[in-house]
Formats: structure tokens, sequence, C-alpha cells
């Protein structure tokens, strides 16, 4: 069964430091001023699964000396309300 969401409309949540804060930058937006690029990553890998668990696919990208990638996406199921959405979730604290 292929997956039922719309990779094309993937969210992407950027965490760069900016200004001597951790930010999260989605699209044109920023969220957040962080102390820590992990307790930024956290935050855009929280908003990502629940672009997951809603059906599309959540990408998050930290740009620091190694760029980091975590991405989450639905299962081959329908994903929607009182589905278990088994994300691709690879965030730690670090």
């Amino acid at each position: 069964m292929p997956l039922r969401s719309d990779t094309t409309q993937a969210a992407r949540y950027l965490v760069v430091r900016l200004d001597g804060a951790w930010r999260i930058r989605c699209g044109p937006s920023e969220v957040g001023a962080f102390d820590s690029r992990s307790a930024a990553t956290e935050a855009a890998c929280a908003m990502a699964g629940v672009k997951a668990r809603a059906g599309s696919v959540g990408v998050v990208v930290v740009q620091d000396d190694v760029q980091e990638l975590h991405c989450f996406s639905p299962t081959a199921h329908a994903p929607g309300p009182g589905n278990d959405v088994a994300l691709g979730r690879t965030c730690r604290a670090i």
C-alpha cells in the first residue's frame, strides 16, 4: 500500500544559530530562541512528528559544523486520529 502523504509538501524545519540563540526556521517564520542546539532540535523534531501523525512528511535539518538530517514520515497504513503512526525518529539529546 503506498504512503498516504503529500511528499511534495513536506514540512521543513531548519535549526540554526542566530544572534546568540538556536532558532527554528519554518518557511519565512522563526520559532523560539533556545539556549542549546539539542533543545532546538528536540522542539523541531516534535513539530515534524506532529506533521507525520497528520499524514505529511516532516524534515528537520540542523545546521552546525556537521549537518544533521531527521526525517519523520507516516507509515503505509492510513494516518489519522486514533491510528498509531510509527515515526522515523532519530532525534536524541546531543
